[in-house]
């Protein structure tokens, strides 16, 4: 029988806080210095989220967090408890952490995000265990070296955002495993040779590519189930593949900040589904005569894509 969250509550400083009907205990406007001001924190079994910000001193309560942790098998949304890296004016504790380790606790985990975490250098290959994680956000992230060779294994991992990572040179080679990943946000990573692999990301819906200077290798015409692809500031690019008409479901391409496009493939007539062109910053100066004719890009979309560039 699960648990009843309604019935469960913690206490701090004398005020009972009760778990929402979704497993949530939400702590973020209460003033936690320790672990041990949440009382009756480790009771909780019905806990699947915990959200927590808000302290006088967090680098007092990172200590406490791994043996407290450990305790909840059902907890899945860990985004939160990253919030407090956002803010600019505390005492990050994972902000200066090297290595993230991966807990027995988190096994449940179905959302991992490890935004600014400016000095992790090392994520642990056990983050491959994590079987239902579903969205693996790695923001600012500038120390980090290289992904773990495990993140392959994440068979329900649907999104990774990878941006603003300076150091991280090229994807691991079995991403391509990743066959339920329908978005990717990758930015100033050697992304070329990991889009010569893709014959596996079928569920791939979305495309965001950052500050890329390699092109576009022919073999992105593969991604057929491809509805977004954005291109910003990737001012190496001078062509793009004539394979780009194969994107038959493609809804939308915008293309932000590469000077040197002179010229669109005229390949990208064939696109039907296209709906929304955004060419923003370019070079280019004429867009394919049948391209115009496109039922989704008539009228007053059509103009405003002649504005832009």
């Amino acid at each position: 029988m699960a648990p009843d969250t309604h019935k469960q509550f913690v206490m701090v400083h004398g005020e009972k806080i009760f778990l929402d009907d979704r497993g949530k205990l939400d702590l973020r406007r209460k003033r936690i210095s320790y672990m041990h001001q949440i009382e009756g924190l480790e009771e909780l079994t019905g806990l699947k989220a915990l959200y927590l910000s808000n302290y006088t001193d967090i680098s007092d309560l990172a200590p406490d967090l791994p043996q407290t942790f450990n305790k909840f098998k059902d907890l899945k949304d860990l985004k939160s408890f990253y919030e407090f890296l956002k803010r600019k004016d505390a005492i990050f504790p994972f902000n200066t952490f090297e290595e993230f380790k991966v807990l027995k606790s988190f096994q449940s985990l179905e959302f991992l995000y490890l935004d600014e975490c400016h000095c992790l250098k090392k994520i642990d290959k056990e983050i491959g265990n994590l079987q239902k994680l579903k969205i693996l956000s790695l923001k600012g992230c500038k120390s980090l070296t290289n992904l773990p060779e495990t993140i392959g294994n994440l068979s329900s991992l649907k999104k990774l955002h990878i941006r603003n990572c300076s150091e991280i040179k090229e994807l691991p080679t079995n991403v391509t495993e990743l066959h339920k990943l329908q978005v990717l946000w990758v930015d100033g990573v050697a992304f070329c040779s990991f889009l010569n692999r893709n014959g596996n990301l079928m569920s791939l819906k979305k495309l965001y590519i950052y500050n890329v200077r390699e092109p576009i290798p022919e073999s992105i015409g593969s991604l057929q189930a491809l509805q977004e692809l954005s291109l910003f500031g990737c001012f190496g690019f001078i062509r793009l593949p004539e394979s780009m008409g194969n994107l038959k479901a493609l809804k939308k391409l915008s293309i932000i900040g590469s000077k040197f496009l002179t010229e669109l493939p005229a390949s990208l007539e064939n696109l039907q589904a296209l709906k929304r062109l955004d060419l923003i910053g370019c070079g280019i100066e004429s867009l394919p005569a049948r391209l115009r004719e496109l039922r989704g890009l008539r009228g007053e979309r059509m103009k405003r894509i002649s504005k832009r560039h």
